[in-house]
């Protein structure tokens, strides 16, 4: 009656969207007319919390947060590096020998600093400007160069505020359910095929066609998915793709 999906090949998107797929069509069916009311609210259950448990960073509201201030700290970072710079072209040596004090300063903490990971770029920054702040001769270069504070402030700002984003977002993935993608899977596995033997052996004893209707719809839903793995397999050459586990 049914078709047998690929359902361990399917990737995590693929594997929470196809529940879904199959939970809409036995609810528009009415499972308590399927009589298969039970298995359903398992498996709704076990659909809702696998959605909750699969949600990529850039779904979470805080991530884009964290993207945004990441970008306006690196922007202030180059924005500083650019502005030293330009002064230690300046005309007046006072200002170009202040100018190459903090450039030399900020070498010494390495390059690319805009590249480093979070964590690193965060340390960097803070570390860069406790140097110019609490360092006399940098400190004293720092008020040589006009407008330089006002960019150093709003890295501050831009730095701490992206820290204190992150660390939210540590504690709430902290307080996620410690259940494993795979193990969820594999739950959720045992109660789709159960819902489908429940429908299988009740459209036997019923003999209504709303079984036949229901097993269509299913089919395409499964035929559309595996086609999808199909592509996927066969435009690899042959190498086996495992299957995203979390």
């Amino acid at each position: 009656m049914f078709l047998a999906a690929l359902i361990h090949n399917f990737r995590n998107s693929e594997f929470v969207q196809f529940i879904k797929n199959i939970l809409n069509i036995v609810s528009s069916h009415d499972p308590e007319v399927l009589n298969v009311k039970n298995v359903y609210d398992e498996l709704s259950a076990l659909g809702t919390q696998i959605s909750e448990l699969y949600r990529p960073e850039t779904g979470s509201d805080i991530t884009q947060e964290i993207q945004e201030l990441d970008e306006r700290r690196d922007r202030a970072f180059t924005g500083i590096y650019q502005f030293i710079d330009a002064f230690s072209y300046h005309y007046d040596p006072d200002k170009k020998a202040a100018a190459q004090r903090l450039y030399d300063a900020i070498l010494l903490f390495g390059g690319g600093i805009a590249r480093l990971n979070y964590q690193a770029e965060t340390s960097t920054i803070d570390g860069i400007l406790n140097k110019f702040r609490t360092e006399a001769d940098l400190a004293e270069a720092v008020t040589k160069l006009e407008g330089l504070s006002d960019w150093l402030n709003e890295l501050e700002e831009a730095n701490k505020l992206f820290d204190e984003a992150y660390l939210r977002r540590v504690k709430e993935e902290a307080a996620k359910p410690e259940v494993k993608m795979a193990d969820l899977r594999k739950e959720i596995i045992g109660v789709y095929r159960a819902l489908l033997q429940h429908l299988e052996a009740n459209a036997i004893v019923s003999g209504s066609e709303v079984y036949n209707q229901v097993a269509k719809e299913i089919n395409e839903v499964i035929e559309k998915y595996n086609r999808v793995v199909e592509s996927r397999t066969s435009s690899t050459s042959g190498t086996e793709e495992e299957v995203e586990q979390q």
